[in-house]
């Protein structure tokens, strides 16, 4: 424990960005000094006084809240021995650039580079360009729940955009985007109740869908699969398998990145 009010304890700065890094980082300073006095001895260092630049102090497994003494008495610091503080520029919250009103409530999100797609809970996909117009398209007659982007592809020589919804419907549609129109590709029936979630695996070559009815089917993103193409010519319908019944109805999950063939789920 500390024993003098305002005792001197010999500190160790260091940080692990370059811009940053003092030639000097052993100081004697005032157990009373909190991050105002650490970022002014910093800043100073640094020549930088003038900049707007501020800084975090890591002390141990603590953001530093208060004075260096407070925490000495906390974590039962001596003083005797150099405490090590680790230091980092602060970074802007990010702030909004667009806000896009929408007709209803959302069921789920999915981005690229170059726009985001919404689905509403009055079975539309909205699709939000970057400016924040956007254009809305009947895809399913019950909310959407979820929706993931799978990839890119061309059709009729044009580049579109392939994502998966799922829905209150008890179904999960493949919907093409481009610049002008969307459409539904197939219909994946199989469930009996609520789509809650899907995932498409890092390979982009199936999707995984999780249901009230606690089963996960897989299926594949195959839009040219000659399986079964009689059938789908006339249906637009994609067969699937169960691979799982789960003991509890399936909220989230996720495909894992290590391997391609498994997936993971979130209760």
């Amino acid at each position: 424990m500390l024993s003098a009010a305002d005792q001197q304890i010999q500190i160790k700065l260091k940080t692990a960005e370059e811009d940053y890094v003092i030639d000097q980082n052993v100081f004697s300073v005032s157990s009373n000094s909190s991050q105002i006095e650490l970022q002014g001895l910093i800043k100073n260092l640094l020549d930088i006084s003038e900049s707007d630049t501020e800084f975090s102090f890591r002390v141990g497994d603590e953001i530093l809240q208060n004075t260096l003494r407070k925490y000495c008495e906390s974590s039962n610091f001596s003083g005797e021995t150099v405490l090590e503080i680790e230091y980092h520029e602060k970074r802007k919250a990010p702030e909004e650039s667009v806000v896009v009103a929408l007709d209803d409530w959302l069921g789920g999100v999915a981005a690229i580079d170059s726009r985001c797609f919404a689905g509403l809970y009055n079975g539309q996909l909205a699709v939000i360009s970057l400016d924040g117009s956007n254009k809305t398209y009947e895809i399913h007659n019950k909310p959407i729940k979820s929706i993931s982007y799978i990839k890119q592809f061309v059709e009729d020589a044009k580049h579109k955009d392939l994502l998966v919804t799922s829905s209150l419907d008890q179904n999960l549609c493949y919907v093409a985007v481009d610049d002008t129109d969307s459409s539904c590709l197939y219909t994946l029936r199989g469930h009996t109740e609520t789509v809650t979630c899907c995932a498409v695996s890092p390979s982009t070559e199936q999707i995984v869908s999780g249901s009230w009815d606690t089963h996960l089917k897989v299926w594949s993103t195959s839009l040219t699969d000659p399986c079964d193409s009689e059938q789908r010519s006339k249906t637009k319908e994609k067969r699937c398998l169960p691979i799982s019944t789960c003991s509890d109805s399936s909220f989230d999950f996720r495909w894992s990145h290590a391997r391609d063939n498994r997936c993971v789920l979130e209760r």
